[in-house]
């Protein structure tokens, strides 16, 4: 009895083994297609890849970039104000007529031309086939400031920057035979004194709090009824926690840096007061709160209400 199970257990375990052997063979065919299929795949993939890069080439060399219909044409550039002229601002945007107008990274443009010091802000259009334009936000200068610079033979000589209200360093606007009235415009500017040559580095901001008080003290005068009646000319920084202004009549002012617009309130009242007693303000010191020190001098008639000076004209579009 025992010999005859174990002889039919025998048959059972032929049949498992011919059964692995059979599942074996389907498993190793199974993974060599799908070696073959991935092998396939991959070549197929490279060969589109490379057919694709040479039908690129091919096409932006003989349909865009050589192809002429998109040269540029016209060059539309439109500012804000009123110093920045369109020819100057081509220069800096580094495109010339007859570049390919499709292969012009306007990204990129808009980038360098606000690395401009005198460009705040840029925005860069294209039109299809010929026309690219360039809309600039000029920096408005509110002071200038003396300092340094090297000419182009490596000599040092003196050198005028500008503040805008921010606080950004400009250089010079290039001179040019239809801009002088902007240079007589700047050179009105006022005076801001006090400032290390080291620290005006154009195209950067000045974070410094005297700095910061000054232009402020710019602004809040252009918006008060004294802008009318006097003119400031040059704002002292050596004091510290303190402005010292003098202005085209004469007057020294010295002003805390904080509360400006009240303290410019005092200085009205004050002025109004000594006009009718015929007398002017020749200086006075609005720094401390509780007394406003004031030296009179004689004035033979009374001060004539000067006009405001006009804003920034909107400069009209201009095509080159």
């Amino acid at each position: 009895m025992f010999a005859r199970g174990k002889a039919k257990n025998r048959r059972l375990d032929r049949a498992s083994v011919l059964e692995v052997k059979s599942r074996a063979r389907a498993t190793a065919r199974a993974r060599w297609r799908s070696v073959g299929w991935a092998l396939a795949v991959t070549v197929g993939v490279t060969v589109a890849v490379y057919c694709g890069a040479r039908g690129w080439e091919w096409l932006r060399r003989e349909v865009i970039t050589d192809n002429a219909l998109f040269a540029l044409e016209t060059v539309e550039v439109q500012a804000d104000g009123r110093w920045l002229n369109p020819e100057l601002v081509q220069r800096w945007a580094g495109i010339r007529r007859g570049d390919n107008l499709l292969t012009i990274d306007l990204a990129r443009l808009k980038r360098d031309l606000e690395l401009v010091p005198q460009i705040e802000s840029a925005s860069v259009e294209r039109v299809l086939p010929g026309l690219l334009r360039l809309r600039v936000t000029e920096r408005e200068p509110v002071a200038q400031v003396q300092g340094w610079a090297a000419d182009a033979a490596g000599r040092v000589a003196a050198a005028v920057y500008y503040l805008d209200a921010g606080g950004v360093v400009m250089p010079a606007w290039t001179a040019d035979p239809a801009g002088q009235g902007r240079e007589a415009s700047l050179a009105e500017l006022p005076v801001v004194r006090g400032l290390s040559p080291a620290q005006l580095r154009v195209g950067h901001r000045l974070d410094l709090p005297e700095v910061r008080a000054a232009l402020d003290l710019l602004v809040e005068f252009g918006r008060s009824p004294m802008a009318g009646l006097t003119e400031l000319k040059l704002v002292d920084l050596t004091l510290p926690e303190v402005l010292e202004v003098w202005t085209s009549d004469g007057t020294h002012v010295t002003f805390a840096r904080t509360h400006l617009q009240r303290q410019l309130g005092r200085w009205r009242l004050i002025q109004a007061a000594g006009a009718q007693r015929a007398k002017r303000v020749a200086a006075l010191d609005l720094s401390l709160t509780n007394n406003c020190p004031v030296v009179w001098a004689e004035a033979p008639e009374a001060p004539e209400a000067r006009p405001r000076p006009n804003p920034p004209l909107k400069g009209p579009k201009k095509n080159v």
